[in-house]
């Protein structure tokens, strides 16, 4: 592999408070990338602190950047970040748009690395599975390129969720966001986990709707119904087992209230037994 062949892209604020399984997200790709580019655009809930001791963890392979964030009406400051201080910069082959949110199964990690190294297609079209603790998936048929070839123009947009080249989008019926032609199909998912915490899902919404898409109606609605409806419950742990059939990296949080970020996640040795994959040495 290239010296600099894979690298991962993530902005984010406050994903701890969000309720993202951001440490998961980003510990389910390290053993495949060979670097990671992560953007604290102002935490203030201890992700920017989770960030730097991944760093202690991989110094050669994770750099962060720390440039705050502001209002936009669909998700143009993630695309901003992106585009202005990190796409111009990369030297990797390829590109993988990370989400907080989002973790890659380790039983075909590498087989996506082998994809990358061997199709003549310059991105990778893959489902999204919108996931809770025990139903395998709500949207199997949500297809979305998240990684790409390094070309020249390459721009991400809507928020991440897709990929352009010199601002020209390429609209395949298949999926509704941008791609870059041709498309490598594959049938495994990336397991998307946006609400698994019932006591992070109001702060999730707010931020939706005040800050990364102001102005969208569902947004304030949806943050204005939760606000009633979750008024004055206590979250509590409940005891749930979740389906065999999701990354080994999240089933420990099974049933928390909260996202939090267990302290195993930095043992390297209990992350290779519990995946299976090489964290690389202690």
């Amino acid at each position: 592999m290239a010296e600099n062949f894979l690298t991962g892209i993530l902005t984010i604020k406050d994903a701890i408070k969000g309720g993202f399984v951001i440490a998961e997200a980003i510990l389910s790709v390290v053993p495949i990338c060979n670097k990671i580019i992560i953007n604290d655009a102002g935490s203030t809930d201890g992700t920017l602190e989770l960030f730097y001791r991944l760093k202690e963890m991989y110094p050669d392979k994770i750099e962060i950047l720390n440039i705050p964030d502001y209002e936009s009406q669909h998700f143009e400051l993630v695309d901003d970040v992106i585009n202005t201080h990190i796409l111009p910069s990369l030297d990797s082959e390829w590109v993988i748009s990370l989400e907080g949110d989002t973790v890659w199964h380790e039983d075909n990690i590498f087989d996506l690395l082998t994809i990358m190294k061997t199709t003549e297609c310059n991105s990778i079209l893959q489902p999204g599975w919108d996931v809770q603790w025990c139903t395998k998936t709500a949207y199997k048929d949500f297809l979305s390129v998240r990684i790409v070839k390094n070309l020249p123009g390459l721009k991400i947009t809507e928020g991440g969720g897709g990929f352009c080249i010199n601002g020209q989008r390429y609209s395949n019926p298949k999926y509704a966001m941008s791609g870059v032609p041709p498309e490598h199909e594959i049938e495994y998912p990336r397991f998307h986990f946006p609400y698994l915490f019932p006591g992070n899902l109001l702060e999730r919404a707010r931020r939706h709707a005040e800050f990364l898409e102001v102005g969208n109606e569902y947004r304030r609605q949806n943050y204005l119904d939760l606000k009633k409806q979750l008024e004055g419950i206590t979250f509590v742990k409940q005891n749930i087992t979740p389906s065999k059939n999701l990354p080994s990296l999240v089933k420990g949080l099974a049933g928390e209230p909260y996202y939090y970020v267990r302290e195993d996640l930095f043992n390297k040795n209990w992350l290779k037994e519990l995946t299976g994959l090489d964290y690389g040495p202690c």
